[in-house]
């Protein structure tokens, strides 16, 4: 993190205000089985933030948007690359849990996830238990559109 002390201010402000502030993460090449590591460092790093500020100024979250689709000179199976996110979710969620031991996770997880995902059920079980939220990528303009992407989800 280049200047906790300016994120420390900002995140203090926003709360002042009534806000809760996330860090907003994500490479689509994180997925790739040799970058997990460093993923779960960056997540790390927002964890250990948290623990060395007030908890007027710590962050409410971290969310990661990967989008494993837009690896370059991938040719994937669909299982394949739900293997790979999944080992990357959980790799996510272990580095937020070891730092903090018993006491709980230091920041809520969230992993963003476009809408036409909602066929995954078997991937969208598996990493649902280890995260505090998925947010649906649903950029549409239609309510029957919305609607009709949305539903699988909420089920």
């Amino acid at each position: 993190m280049a200047e906790p002390e300016r994120l420390q201010l900002f995140v203090k402000r926003a709360r002042a205000e009534g806000l809760s502030v996330w860090a907003v993460d994500g490479d689509p090449a994180m997925v790739l089985p040799a970058e997990h590591s460093a993923a779960a460092t960056r997540a790390r790093a927002y964890a250990v933030f948290n623990r060395q500020v007030p908890s007027t100024a710590r962050l409410q979250g971290v969310q990661f948007d990967v989008e494993p689709y837009l690896v370059k000179g991938q040719n994937w199976s669909d299982a394949d690359m739900d293997g790979h996110y999944l080992a990357l979710v959980r790799a996510l969620h272990q580095s937020l849990q070891d730092d903090v031991g018993s006491q709980g996770p230091a920041l809520a997880l969230d992993m963003v996830v476009p809408f036409w995902w909602s066929g995954r059920s078997a991937l969208l079980a598996n990493i649902a238990p280890l995260l505090n939220g998925l947010v649906v990528m649903d950029y549409r303009t239609n309510p029957e559109n919305i609607y009709r992407f949305a539903v699988p989800f909420l089920d």
